[in-house]
């Protein structure tokens, strides 16, 4: 005998009532398809304590074709308290994605979204201590230039984006190169207000010879240093590289001015 839609559809509800009656409420929550995202908000609808405990929530829909908007702003809605928030989505995001929506006490934010669709976002989350941000997007001009951020104090994010955001209380730093073209010690050695800085993370080129000379003249008082070397073409990176007299030693390293810069941990 097949059993009828209604009875198919009687029984999934009584088998989620089962669900939101036992499950045991996490402050972690971690969602990457729609048949998770639609479980859990039908959880939540059940048993609201389900989606209010949650304090880390991760989407991760970054290798979909596409997503539902409605149900993702949903999902968003039903659990106020996050925070931290890890939001990567497959391009084209909306615009309007997240407006309206309000975390008490959002911390921690990382995500591939636009800096555009951030704006009001962010703006309406002075809390946000620790924002990881993907590509700008199409905008000339990083449009995070508008935003008040005035507890951030660690921050991730391209080159091109860093003047746009308030880092004078940053403590830690990590600047990613999106292209050929950036002359990192250049955009280091115009960095102002950065005396609260102690952790650096920068990617370079292999013919960026003074990248150290520009962190020594510029962030001296910085502990931790991480270099992360991008490969760029050219027939002369390896010849001119082994003439950069920098070396690394126990007790620092001498760049090739020959200045001794040392930070408590270098990679």
């Amino acid at each position: 005998m097949v059993e009828s839609p209604r009875t198919t559809r009687r029984q999934h509800r009584k088998s989620l009532a089962e669900d939101a009656n036992t499950a045991a409420p996490s402050i972690f929550r971690h969602i990457t398809t729609v048949e998770g995202l639609i479980h859990f908000m039908e959880l939540a609808t059940l048993n609201p304590a389900i989606g209010s405990i949650v304090q880390t929530l991760t989407i991760d829909f970054k290798h979909m074709v596409s997503f539902s908007v409605s149900q993702l702003r949903a999902a968003l809605l039903i659990v106020p308290n996050v925070q931290e928030l890890l939001l990567y989505l497959p391009s084209p995001v909306p615009f309007g994605l997240l407006t309206d929506i309000r975390f008490r006490t959002l911390d921690f934010i990382a995500t591939n979204i636009p800096h555009a669709s951030l704006v009001s976002f962010l703006s309406s989350h002075p809390t946000v201590t620790s924002l990881v941000l993907g590509p700008c997007g199409k905008s000339k001009a990083c449009p995070l230039a508008a935003v008040s951020t005035p507890n951030l104090v660690a921050l991730e994010c391209s080159v091109g984006c860093l003047s746009a955001t308030s880092y004078s209380r940053l403590s830690r730093l990590t600047l990613d190169l999106p292209e050929a073209g950036v002359h990192m010690p250049t955009i280091i050695r115009h960095m102002t207000n950065v005396s609260s800085l102690s952790s650096l993370t920068v990617d370079f080129f292999p013919d960026d010879f003074d990248i150290v000379d520009a962190i020594a003249d510029a962030i001296p008082q910085v502990r931790k240093l991480k270099l992360v070397e991008k490969k760029k073409p050219t027939v002369r990176v390896y010849l001119q590289f082994a003439m950069f007299r920098m070396t690394l030693t126990d007790s620092g390293c001498h760049t090739a001015s020959g200045r001794r810069f040392e930070p408590k941990a270098v990679e």
